[in-house]
């Protein structure tokens, strides 16, 4: 039972993760989107799950790790989601800790 308590709540937390990654509103994050994120989000940010801020910094930190299928999910974004792209990367940066980062 304890196993899908765990998925819901990833699923939960992905979902609006996803939103804040990808600068749209988590009921815009189509369940192709997130079955596409979902692998991802646990192998490489399963730590931060199930607070979606984390989770959202985390898997922008590690956009290029991400699966062809994730990156495929969100092609549309656009050039909009160049800004939110780098207002996330901030994001991450602060909860490194690292200052020096933060100003650059």
């Amino acid at each position: 039972m304890r196993g899908l308590f765990n998925t819901q709540a990833a699923a939960i937390a992905l979902a609006g993760s996803l939103a804040l990654s990808f600068g749209c509103s988590a009921q815009q994050v189509t369940d192709a989107q997130r079955d596409a994120c979902m692998p991802d989000a646990f192998r490489l940010c399963s730590a931060e799950i199930p607070d979606s801020g984390r989770v959202a910094a985390c898997m922008d930190a590690h956009v290029s790790s991400l699966s062809p299928a994730c990156r495929a999910a969100f092609q549309w974004r656009g050039a909009s989601a160049e800004v939110t792209h780098h207002r996330h990367r901030h994001y991450a940066r602060r909860l490194s800790g690292d200052e020096a980062l933060v100003r650059n």
